[in-house]
């Protein structure tokens, strides 16, 4: 495990299992720091699923991509897309629109399970 300085304050961790994995990623950080050039920021290569979901609707909520039999993607009806649009506004984006994909695990989008049968 090693940290590497950069001019602007910023550091970065380098943790790997194989040595020779390591020392490749420490060298080609030290090599950012002597050029002076900092390396790009965890949060610009992240989406959130309201990114996600945007892009999936500006591309005409496609079910499939093309295929080898058809080379166009299916694009949903109209009626289809406004029902998505609505439930997914009102259903999913509050509760995990603004979650980064990449950090988001399943437990953390399973809401936890009422027993049934037992009222309060």
């Amino acid at each position: 495990m090693a940290w590497v300085r950069f001019p602007d304050g910023t550091r970065k961790k380098v943790e790997r299992v194989e040595k020779a994995d390591a020392q490749r990623d420490l060298d080609e950080l030290t090599s950012l720091r002597a050029l002076g050039t900092a390396p790009s920021a965890k949060n610009l290569r992240q989406a959130t699923f309201d990114e996600i979901i945007d892009e999936w609707f500006a591309a005409g909520c496609p079910n499939v991509l093309p295929t080898k039999a058809s080379r166009h993607a299916r694009v949903k009806s109209p009626n289809t897309v406004a029902n998505a649009r609505q439930l997914l506004g009102t259903s999913v984006r509050p509760v995990i629109g603004k979650q980064w994909i990449d950090r988001t695990t399943t437990e953390r989008l399973d809401p936890p399970q009422r027993s049934r049968g037992m009222r309060r």
